[in-house]
């Protein structure tokens, strides 16, 4: 399957295929519009810093028990907009103006794909043998 990527730090990459963060936010000029109704494969940074180990606290996450340089599953992307702060509940932080990437829907694949992650969107070869047999797409 090949598909787009994204690549998100940790914590955020396991929460949002947690189901728990519910908009990736970026400070981008555009919205990327083309983006909506696709799936979008999630994409763990390597990097593993204190930014990391400290954002990872606030969640009650041992950093040492995540994937990184890794995609980690799918997700839908049912909307892309400028947020306010209202959304901040559901992006997990403060998001006044950040481009928001709705994420529902996430599926994690049978075991991590290594992979090396770039700035921006990149395409994926996901093999599959890494997809589970329930994963439906939905309409």
């Amino acid at each position: 399957m090949r598909i787009r990527a994204l690549t998100i730090w940790q914590p955020w990459a396991e929460l949002i295929m947690r189901g728990e963060k519910l908009w990736e936010t970026r400070f981008w000029d555009n919205v990327p519009v083309r983006i909506v109704g696709q799936p979008l494969a999630i994409h763990a940074g390597k990097v593993k810093n204190e930014t990391v180990r400290y954002d990872c606290q606030s969640f009650d996450i041992d950093p040492d028990t995540l994937t990184y340089g890794a995609i980690l599953g799918t997700v839908h992307v049912p909307e892309v907009r400028r947020l306010t702060t209202e959304d901040s509940e559901a992006a997990l932080c403060v998001c006044n103006g950040k481009v928001g990437i709705g994420c529902e829907y996430p599926i994690w694949l049978l075991k991590p794909l290594p992979w090396k992650g770039t700035q921006g969107f990149f395409w994926v070869d996901i093999p599959d043998d890494l997809v589970p047999e329930s994963h439906v797409r939905p309409v």
